[in-house]
């Protein structure tokens, strides 16, 4: 009685047979969300010089909050192995994301080195190894044939935004300062919640025509095949009955075929 009990508890993760290698809409989110998600970690030696000029610290202090951002991001995996076999792997991104913005948005806050190296370090790198992980769920659950290029999207998103925020987040800082640049990339990536949203219910995506259409196509063709002309020399005692329907067919009128969509009968019948 113990078999079926944990087999309805495995399938009820596995998502069904026509999602499989067809919702490339995960691939997609996750690489933008992961773009999004890598505007700090991204320009980590350039807010490591910004650490030291704001907080007057010297480069051991300042070097604490890359240090717990990488022991927390490499960790939070046994944590999520504990959340993951009682929360789904859509809440489980989400937790991941908000933990993101919540850790940029607390570092706009921190008055010194220790809350930064919590903030930036702890939790911000805790979701940032979370988000990584949740989203390779993601193509683990409904990709098989194409894992390989689903999980590569996010990967190429990543080195898009290390070229690209290394100029972006200067132009924040020099306009807002060190706690408003942050405040404003915690901003940017509350984005990253409305599209894990739309991932909740993946569906499959179509690239040219729907799959019965060849399904279709096919039948028709072999009952066309079946459906052969019978030659008169092997069958001429049949060919009698076919004639006269062929020349009742033809004194039919137009008005005679046409079937009201009522279900109702032609007024001149």
């Amino acid at each position: 009685m113990n078999v079926p009990s944990e087999t309805r508890k495995t399938s009820s993760f596995q998502p069904p047979a026509h999602l499989q290698d067809r919702c490339w809409l995960i691939p997609v989110v996750a690489a933008t969300v992961m773009f999004l998600v890598a505007i700090i970690s991204s320009s980590k030696g350039y807010l490591y010089v910004l650490y030291m000029d704001h907080f007057v610290v010297d480069r051991e202090t300042a070097s604490w909050v890359d240090s717990t951002f990488l022991v927390s991001s490499s960790l939070v995996g046994f944590g999520q192995a504990l959340i993951q076999t009682k929360v789904s792997v859509f809440w489980l991104t989400m937790l991941s994301v908000a933990m993101v913005c919540a850790g940029i948005v607390g570092g706009a806050f921190c008055p010194n080195m220790t809350c930064m190296s919590v903030a930036i370090g702890g939790v911000y790198g805790a979701g940032y190894g979370a988000t990584l992980t949740s989203f390779g769920l993601y193509t683990l659950l409904y990709f098989d044939k194409y894992k390989a290029t689903a999980t590569g999207f996010k990967f190429t998103a990543l080195s898009v935004a290390g070229l690209a925020t290394p100029a972006f987040v200067p132009l924040l800082v020099n306009r807002y300062g060190l706690q408003g640049s942050l405040l404003l990339c915690g901003a940017c990536v509350m984005q990253a919640v409305p599209l894990v949203m739309l991932i909740k219910h993946p569906r499959p995506f179509r690239f040219c025509c729907h799959p019965t259409d060849t399904a279709h196509d096919s039948s028709s063709t072999g009952q066309a095949k079946q459906l052969q002309p019978i030659s008169s020399t092997e069958t001429p005692k049949f060919q009698h009955m076919f004639q006269k329907p062929v020349s009742a067919a033809r004194r039919l009128q137009p008005a005679d075929c046409i079937v009201s969509i009522l279900g109702k009968a032609p007024r001149n019948c």
